[in-house]
């Protein structure tokens, strides 16, 4: 992990990080519970593109035309990502991240 300071972790660290596993060509990204990116590095992007198009969240992607045609096992993923979003949308019915996604 990367930490700046006193054990603190900076976003410019997590930055730092995520550029790391990029150069070594590993997908890595931070999400919300609603399936947000907070951060990913360019692997992500490669691997997810159309990703900004959907306001940076991998369940609205996985929704386009795009994702059907890339992801593998498209309608099983999918179907994964419904239930784990049901959970999460259970979990946290008032959170901001909720709000603020609708």
């Amino acid at each position: 992990m990367v930490e700046g300071g006193e054990g603190v972790v900076t976003e410019q660290g997590i930055q730092a990080h995520l550029n790391h596993l990029a150069q070594r060509k590993i997908l890595r990204a931070n999400l919300n519970p609603l399936q947000t990116v907070l951060d990913g590095n360019e692997v992500l992007h490669r691997t997810m593109p159309g990703l900004d198009k959907a306001d940076h969240n991998v369940m609205r992607r996985m929704l386009t035309p795009a994702a059907r045609d890339r992801v593998y096992g498209w309608r099983g993923e999918l179907l994964d990502l419904v239930r784990n979003l049901r959970t999460v949308l259970a979990r946290y019915r008032d959170d901001p991240w909720r709000k603020n996604s609708s």
